[in-house]
C-alpha cells in the first residue's frame, strides 16, 4: 500500500508541476507574473502548495482502496501520520518538477518528468523491494529521495518513528531541489 501510495503521490507531484510550469512559461505566464510584485520565491512556494493538492487525493484514495480491498486495519493516528508525512515529503518531487517544466519546453517537460519519476520509482525501491535489488543498486537507492519518502511511510505502517537520516534526506533533498526551482524559474523568466 505505502508504495503504491509513494508511487502515485511521486508521479502526481512531477507531471502536474513540469508539464503545466513548462505551458506557461511557453505561452508567456512566467513573463507576466515576472511583471507582478510577487518574489519569485512566493511565486515557487504558491506552485508548490497547489501540487501538494494535487497529491492528496492519489494518497488517499490508495489508503481507500487497500482499506476496501485489502481490508488494511491502522489506528486512526497512524493512518494521519502517514498520509501527512507521505503528502509532505513529496515537496522534493514537486519542486523537481518544477525545475524541469522551467527548463524544458512543453513537448519535451513530459518525457523528461516522467522519465525521471519511474528512474526514482525504480532505483528508490519503490516498485520492487530493496531486499531483491544487486548491491551496486541498493547503495543507489539509499541515496535518492525517493527511498527516503517510501522509507518513512513504510517505518509508520509498521509503527515505528521515521529514522531520522531518512527524514534528514528528504529534507536536505527538498532544500536543494526547492533552491533548484528558484534558480531554474530566474532562469526561464530572464530568458524569457
Amino acid at each position: 500500500m505505502v508504495s503504491m501510495a509513494a508511487y502515485g503521490a511521486l508521479a502526481a507531484a512531477m507531471i502536474s508541476t513540469a508539464v503545466p510550469w513548462s505551458q506557461e512559461r511557453h505561452s508567456g505566464w512566467l513573463r507576466q507574473l515576472q511583471i507582478t510584485p510577487l518574489p519569485g520565491w512566493a511565486i515557487i512556494l504558491t506552485k508548490l502548495v497547489s501540487s501538494l493538492l494535487l497529491v492528496l487525493p492519489s494518497l488517499l484514495l490508495v489508503g481507500l482502496a487497500a482499506v476496501l480491498t485489502q481490508h488494511v486495519s491502522l489506528p486512526p493516528g497512524r493512518w494521519a501520520a502517514l498520509i501527512l508525512a507521505m503528502w509532505i515529503g513529496t515537496i522534493p518531487f514537486a519542486a523537481l518538477g518544477l525545475a524541469i517544466g522551467s527548463l524544458l519546453p512543453p513537448e519535451a517537460a513530459q518525457p523528461v518528468a516522467m522519465v525521471g519519476m519511474m528512474g526514482l520509482a525504480l532505483l528508490g525501491g519503490i516498485l520492487f523491494p530493496e531486499s531483491i535489488m544487486p548491491s551496486a543498486m541498493k547503495t543507489i537507492a539509499h541515496e535518492l529521495p525517493s527511498y527516503d519518502y517510501a522509507s518513512i511511510g513504510w517505518r509508520i505502517i509498521a509503527g515505528e518513528a521515521p529514522n531520522t537520516a531518512e527524514v534528514a534526506g528528504i529534507l536536505a533533498w527538498g532544500v536543494a531541489l526547492v533552491a533548484l526551482a528558484l534558480v531554474a524559474y530566474r532562469r526561464a523568466t530572464v530568458r524569457a
